[in-house]
This record gives C-alpha cells, sequence and structure tokens, in this order.
C-alpha cells in the first residue's frame, strides 16, 4: 500500500464495498430461503410419516386406498426426511447465510466510514490512509464471494441499482414496467454501441442513489487476485 491514496481508488474502494454488501445480502436471502425450504420439507414429511405409521389402516379404509399404496407413501415420506436431515447437515445453508449476513454488517460498518469523510469536495481533507486501510481490513474479514456466483449477483446489483434510480424519477410507474424499461435501455446501448464497453469514467459516483442497505453501482472492474472488487 502507497502511502498517498488517490482519488479514484477511493472511489473504487467505495463503489466496491457498496457492491459487495448487496452480493453478500442476496447470499444470505437465497441461503436463508433454501434452509426455509427444507425445514419445512423436513415437518411436512415428518407429519406424513407419523400420520401413515399409526392410521394406515383406516386411511386405507376410509379413503378407499390400497395399503400397498399408503405404504409407498409412508416410505417416500421417511426418504424425504431422511434427505432434509442430510441436507441440513452437509450443506449447512443456516451457517452459510449467518457467515454472508456478518460480513454484510462488517462492510456496512466499513462504508460508513466513508461515507463518514467523504464531504462535499471529495475525498479532500480526510486520512486516506485511514479509509483505505478500513477497506482492506474488512474485505480480508469477511467471507468471500463465490466466483461462480460473482457476474451474475453483479449483474442483479447493478440492475436493482438502475431500477432504484427510475424509480426516484419515475415513482408512480409500476415496478414491472421499470424493470422492463431499465431491460429496453440496456439492450438499446449494446445495439447502439457494439464495440465500446463503457468504464468507470461514465459513472458519476456523486449522482448515486442512497439506499437503506448502502448499494452504490459498480462499473466495469471486477476483482484483484485475492477475490475483492479492482480492475482500475
Amino acid at each position: 500500500m502507497t502511502s498517498q491514496v488517490s482519488d479514484k481508488e477511493l472511489n473504487r474502494q467505495f463503489r466496491c464495498l457498496g457492491q459487495t454488501i448487496s452480493m453478500h445480502s442476496m447470499l444470505r436471502d437465497r441461503y436463508e430461503r433454501w434452509a426455509v425450504f427444507v425445514n419445512l420439507l423436513l415437518l411436512a414429511s415428518s407429519v406424513v410419516f407419523c400420520a401413515t405409521s399409526f392410521a394406515h389402516s383406516y386411511i386405507s379404509q376410509r379413503f378407499g386406498v390400497p395399503e400397498q399404496i399408503v405404504a409407498d407413501v409412508l416410505g417416500v415420506a421417511a426418504i424425504a426426511a431422511f434427505f432434509a436431515v442430510l441436507a441440513t447437515m452437509v450443506l449447512d445453508w443456516k451457517g452459510r447465510a449467518a457467515r454472508h449476513d456478518e460480513a454484510a454488517k462488517i462492510l456496512t460498518t466499513a462504508l460508513a466510514v466513508f461515507r463518514g469523510a467523504r464531504g462535499g469536495d471529495g475525498w479532500a481533507g480526510c486520512e486516506r490512509q485511514v479509509l483505505s486501510q478500513a477497506y482492506w481490513d474488512a474485505m480480508k474479514g469477511v467471507a468471500p464471494i463465490p466466483d461462480r456466483c460473482f457476474t451474475k449477483l453483479k449483474i442483479k446489483h447493478l440492475r436493482k441499482v438502475a431500477v432504484s434510480k427510475m424509480s426516484d424519477i419515475l415513482p408512480g410507474c409500476p415496478l414491472f414496467l421499470i424493470r422492463f424499461l431499465v431491460f429496453y435501455r440496456s439492450i438499446s446501448h449494446l445495439r447502439n454501441r457494439p464495440a465500446r464497453i463503457q468504464d468507470e469514467k461514465d459513472v458519476d459516483v456523486d449522482s448515486e442513489p442512497d439506499s437503506p442497505d448502502g448499494t452504490v453501482p459498480r462499473s466495469e472492474g471486477d476483482r484483484d487476485s485475492s477475490g475483492i472488487c479492482g480492475g482500475d
């Protein structure tokens, strides 16, 4: 790390913190949904297993279902319950969700430091080295973003920011229509500029919206060798 951190590097770190918070939040929500689904599967399988174990003869007579079918349902429920238990133990979706939630909290704290130091004239007068060190300490202390998920999560984050900006301009427009407009503008931009890819010079960091989770758009720079946003 150099003794003097440039404005460009601080802007990159500021944007990267916002993007990474958004990514961890998405992964946290995804793993929480999967954990809830497995728990519901285990609960439903247990209910079916108990009901068919103690009342399979009654169910067969009451609903005219052959006992063999009731026995098959009992077996399927037992297998489903066993699978749910194994999935919970091996995949540890609750643990993954907790790690990404903790990462989002740590990065949000670092982002708050950046926001507090950033004034109307940018980074002038702030402790640049302190800010940069806070960024690297936060990045090194959190769970990594899986490589296979990075690009998809980045696209979702940038799309969310674009939708948020357009909703500020068109607050009365239905959400599905705003999403369509963002999609249409992206396709039009690609069609009109097929050979040109915009870089960070086209991103005005001062115009980024203040969202509750601190999300701010990232540009074409991806990550450095340690798996952290970079590429400037």
